[in-house]
């Protein structure tokens, strides 16, 4: 299993947005020396500057197929990041003040922190498994 440590993260705006909704490309990327694997969903939430998380984890997507990936070094694979649009509700359901995007890679307690222009999480907030680029 690719681990936290020997891995390294972006994100993309994936420009793959239906009517209301905004996709970014979570990509990690193996940066270790070894060849290991990946399998099924990571852990993503949104986070503020203390490190405290703002709203709820991303839910898992039920329209895909998990299927294992082998890394060998330099290798990317991504997940598909969906994002209500938060001008699509009401005050009150979405929360605001994310600053980072937090990735636990699949089966790992390890995790990756990167900035984000997203700022806040709204319901609709979905995964999918990692998946080849």
């Amino acid at each position: 299993t690719c681990n936290a440590d020997e891995l390294t993260l972006s994100v993309e705006n994936s420009g793959d947005s239906g009517a209301g909704t905004l996709a970014y490309n979570v990509v990690l990327t193996n940066a270790g020396q070894r060849t290991c694997t990946l399998f099924g969903f990571p852990g993503v939430s949104l986070v503020n500057d203390n490190g405290n998380q703002v709203g709820a984890p991303a839910e898992r997507a039920t329209n895909y197929v998990e299927e294992r990936l082998t890394l060998q070094p330099g290798t990317e694979v991504k997940s598909v990041l969906s994002i209500a649009n938060s001008a699509n509700f009401t005050d009150g359901q979405c929360k605001p003040g994310a600053t980072k995007l937090r990735v636990y890679p699949p089966n790992d307690t390890g995790y990756l922190s990167i900035a984000t222009e997203i700022s806040s999480w709204c319901p609709g907030f979905i995964i999918s498994p990692v998946l080849k680029i």
